[in-house]
């Protein structure tokens, strides 16, 4: 049997976020069914004088290094590897970028969310040298082409990277994803109508639009209500009434996830208008209670959000008003119709598990 290696730079403990979650997930899963072993790399340090002189030239109006994947960094990543692995080793890379200077006869197989040319494209400012782009996404395009299987989370990333690289179809296969929560159907008590937003960059998840709809929506039906998880809004909200803030909740500390749970459980709907989630976790393990989601046509959210069946799509470039026809929605909706809506959106959702997302990668190396 051959002796597989898990190479990855995320601390096993550490499952906090979406990335670190699917890390920790794939890892135990597939460790359950494979002789895996963990070779946790820690992140090399960035060079100081690189990482402040692409600053500086970006502030001044030009671009920059791309520092984060500068040639000395991943060389620094390939020396770190290479005294982990044997020649004989089966690896298996989690996430692809800090890899690709590694040239290997190991076969390999690579487990990631978003290529870095999507990366780049979707999450960065276009203030980064061509040529250092270019030298980044021609290494992985190569390092990709060069493993067993490539295994991606959402259809949406699959065509994107194939697109992106000019990747063989039959290379790239999409997994899944799924939550980090126990599946429990739940009816919230429908006297109030709860709202849900969680995000750890308030900005840039949709907070502000959310609270200018929120406000529409008072003025309109006043016994609605929000909550917020996460990080803190950017402007005030004392004086607004029904709003609820609760910080950042720590799934590790059994407490703050009774909360965490709670805040799902009881919620009439789960809103992320935002800019940036290629495919939020959030939404899944909304639906693991019954809770359905309103978010944008973007990214892999229609994959997770059905419309009228898990929740509510909004326009791919939406404004406040979108945001408030599609709450408005819910809430004319009769109860007997809310509670259909939350049994399509629990029984849409628990087909997303772990058991799952390893049984399409495991059949796949098989």
């Amino acid at each position: 049997m051959p002796s597989y290696k898990y190479v990855t730079n995320i601390a096993l403990d550490n499952s906090r976020g979406g990335w670190s979650s699917l890390n920790h997930k794939v890892y135990l899963g597939l460790s359950n069914v494979l002789s895996l072993s963990y070779i946790k790399i820690d992140n090399p340090d960035f060079s100081f004088i690189t990482k402040w002189k692409s600053r500086l030239v970006r502030y001044l109006g030009y671009k920059g290094e791309y520092f984060y994947y500068s040639k000395n960094r991943l060389r620094q990543y390939e020396n770190l590897v290479k005294p982990n692995i044997d020649s004989n080793d089966v690896l298996i890379f989690f996430g692809s970028t800090p890899w690709i200077n590694l040239k290997l006869e190991n076969k390999y197989y690579v487990v990631s969310d978003i290529s870095f040319a999507g990366y780049y494209k979707h999450y960065n400012k276009d203030n980064f040298m061509n040529s250092d782009i270019e030298r980044i996404i021609n290494q992985e395009k190569e390092f990709l082409s060069k493993a067993e299987s490539v295994f991606i989370t959402s259809e949406w990333a699959k065509n994107e990277m194939i697109s992106a690289y000019n990747l063989n179809e039959s290379l790239v296969f999409n997994i899944g994803i799924a939550g980090n929560l126990e599946e429990k159907f739940t009816i919230p008590v429908f006297k109030t109508v709860k709202l849900l937003f969680i995000a750890n960059n308030f900005k840039i998840k949709g907070g502000e639009d959310l609270l200018q709809a929120f406000l529409v929506i008072q003025s309109r039906y006043p016994n609605t209500e929000l909550n917020i998880i996460g990080a803190k809004p950017t402007h005030s909200i004392k004086g607004i009434n029904n709003l609820n803030y609760h910080g950042f909740l720590d799934k590790t500390n059994p407490k703050q996830l009774e909360l965490y749970i709670l805040l799902l459980s009881e919620s009439d709907l789960l809103i992320m208008p935002t800019k940036s989630d290629a495919a939020p976790l959030t939404i899944i393990e909304a639906g693991y209670v019954g809770t359905p989601s309103i978010a944008p046509k973007r990214f892999a959210i229609p994959e997770l959000v059905k419309e009228c069946i898990s929740g509510y799509l909004l326009p791919e470039k939406f404004i406040i008003d979108d945001i408030v026809s599609a709450i408005e929605k819910y809430i004319l909706l009769s109860n007997h119709k809310k509670i259909n809506l939350r049994k399509t959106t629990y029984d849409f959702h628990i087909k997303s598990n772990w058991s799952n997302v390893i049984k399409r990668i495991k059949e796949n190396i098989d």
